[in-house]
């Protein structure tokens, strides 16, 4: 059969993870007095995050913004070790909202950075989720956003650039 035509529709809905994100974002406006701080915002979706700015939810940039003791949320999107570990400091009470996907994606980026594999990231260079997967195994993983970046990488052992490589030696 050939296809003529393909569409897509839009808008195309939240997947599960961001669903179970802004369930959660919601049972916290519920639960604590306002305000509840969310690290970054929840979904790319205006209209959900003027939605929470309405219930008192700040968003912010920067762990640091958060008050000791405060609650808090890190975004579907996944965060940096860094920050999930600052976010726990000072008392804070802290939902991590990462999508499952999300915290697959890092769990596999750590154990293959500890094989020695060379992982290419085709993401975002500054976008939330880009920026906490790059970080679970900085030095293993290329972020790559064109072809230009692709053609860029170093030839990781004999292989076509771009290529993840096995250590010598292992199965």
């Amino acid at each position: 059969m050939r296809v003529e035509k393909v569409l897509l529709a839009a808008p195309r809905g939240f997947c599960a993870g961001v669903e179970m994100a802004i369930k959660a974002l919601a049972w916290m406006v519920r639960v604590f007095d306002p305000p509840v701080y969310c690290y970054h915002e929840i979904v790319h979706n205006q209209l959900v995050v003027d939605r929470f700015r309405r219930l008192g939810v700040v968003f912010v940039d920067d762990i640091a913004e958060v008050p000791p003791g405060a609650p808090v949320m890190l975004s579907a999107h996944g965060s940096a070790p860094e920050v999930v570990a600052a976010a726990r400091d000072e008392g804070r009470f802290v939902v991590n909202a990462v999508c499952p996907l999300v915290t697959k994606v890092h769990h596999e980026a750590k154990v293959r950075a500890g094989k020695g594999f060379t992982i290419v990231y085709v993401g975002q260079e500054g976008h939330d989720e880009a920026v906490g997967t790059t970080a679970v195994a900085p030095q293993a993983i290329h972020l790559v956003e064109s072809e230009d970046d692709v053609t860029a990488l170093s030839d990781p052992g004999g292989q076509p650039p771009g290529l993840g490589r096995r250590p010598r030696g292992r199965a």
